[in-house]
């Protein structure tokens, strides 16, 4: 039985996605060391002690995210411990959403391990829905989180656009830093019950960061006033997340007072309703409308009498030289093919149509009063660039 040597605590760095990323790669590397080359576990090769100070840093930040998540990372450093490899490299490949520092596929770990699995997965399976996570922030119970996990995946449906998972968090602090390091979060679900201070260790710079975010008596504070400071710290962090209030007393006297502050606010019985929200919210930030315009263009049949010799890929796909161009190209960038005299998706000039709400939307990302889209105008050949780029035309509110 080989087991790690113990070190000490490392706190949660702040940049915690790229170091997490470093260190699920090198726990891969290091698994398959261990299984397959005998000499890799020897006392000379130090690969134990590197092997226990990455376990260390995945310990401090992977509870501010919900997959793998800390329950995954304990399972491996036992494996590892009791001396089986084998096992924990197994455990490895089945685990989803990776971070890798090489830039592997992120919805799986076969950057790491698969080289040794087989794995066939039909085509059908192999398209994944959209994820994001959803951070939920009370002091409940390992017990009480599952169940409420249970509940919400319970709500689930073939049809839902997206899929989540949802990570519980305990405290204040907490709920800052993993706004502040997991980008994957696009939706906070508040509770009363959460505490103030965070029970880990860490970083200088994280307690610095909280120190200026965390006001002074806020644990003497009512728990509505705690609720409605940490709504404002996470909108001012990250205004794009939606924001909601699971409320264990009548909705309706809070109604009034917190409804600017939440996207929406549910009794804790209302799962369905929560579930459906989330997915709403998130739908409407991944709206693209000039986009999706565009690719409706691309599927209507049309007759096209241009100047250009492409006809939307028809002159490229019927001709015996140049046919690899469509096949280099693809044929979607030649159906997509417009121009005022095949009538378009909307004009730049005078936007109306899907134009002009990719240029609403934009201007809302920006926090910006208006935004133009930058175009160029092409005669015969020669490229006038008649605008300049949409950060430069953005005229900020205020």
């Amino acid at each position: 039985m080989s087991t790690l040597s113990p070190l000490p605590k490392i706190g949660t760095p702040s940049r915690a996605w790229r170091s997490r990323a470093d260190a699920w790669e090198f726990l891969g590397y290091a698994i398959k060391q261990l299984a397959f080359d005998p000499y890799a576990g020897s006392s000379d090769s130090g690969l134990h002690s590197q092997i226990s100070r990455t376990f260390a840093l995945l310990e401090a930040v992977e509870p501010y995210w919900a997959e793998p998540g800390v329950a995954a990372v304990a399972q491996l450093r036992h494996l590892v411990n009791d001396g089986d490899p084998h096992a924990a490299l197994e455990l490895l490949a089945g685990l989803a959403h990776l971070p890798l520092a090489s830039g592997a596929e992120h919805g799986s770990s076969s950057g790491l391990v698969q080289e040794s699995l087989e794995d066939e997965i039909a085509p059908a399976e192999q398209a994944e829905r959209p994820r994001f996570e959803v951070l939920l922030v009370d002091n409940i119970t390992a017990q009480e989180a599952e169940a409420l996990k249970g509940s919400m995946a319970a709500q689930r449906r073939p049809s839902d656009a997206f899929t989540y998972e949802i990570n519980v968090v305990p405290s204040y602090e907490d709920a800052l830093v993993a706004v502040l390091l997991n980008p994957d979060i696009q939706a906070v679900i508040l509770r009363p019950g959460f505490s103030v201070r965070s029970s880990r260790q860490l970083g200088t710079d994280l307690r610095r960061f909280l120190a200026g975010h965390t006001p002074e008596g806020l644990q003497a504070l009512r728990p509505v006033k705690r609720i409605l400071g940490l709504a404002e710290e996470i909108s001012g962090l990250r205004p794009e997340l939606d924001v909601y209030l699971v409320a264990g007393v009548s909705i309706e006297s809070l109604a009034g007072s917190l409804t600017r502050k939440f996207r929406r606010i549910f009794r804790r019985q209302d799962h369905l309703d929560l579930h459906l929200s989330l997915l709403s919210g998130v739908a409407e930030r991944y709206e693209a409308p000039f986009f999706t315009a565009l690719q409706d263009y691309s599927r209507r049949p049309a007759s096209v009498f241009h100047a250009l010799p492409i006809s939307r890929g028809g002159s490229v796909g019927n001709s015996p030289w140049i046919r690899d161009m469509a096949d280099f190209y693809g044929t979607n960038l030649l159906l997509a093919e417009t121009s005022a005299t095949s009538g378009g998706l909307d004009s730049l000039l005078d936007p109306h149509g899907s134009i002009k709400q990719a240029q609403d939307l934009a201007a809302r990302a920006l926090r910006s009063a208006e935004n133009l889209l930058r175009y160029q105008w092409h005669v015969h050949g020669q490229q006038d660039r008649s605008s300049v780029s949409a950060g430069s035309w953005r005229r900020c509110a205020g």
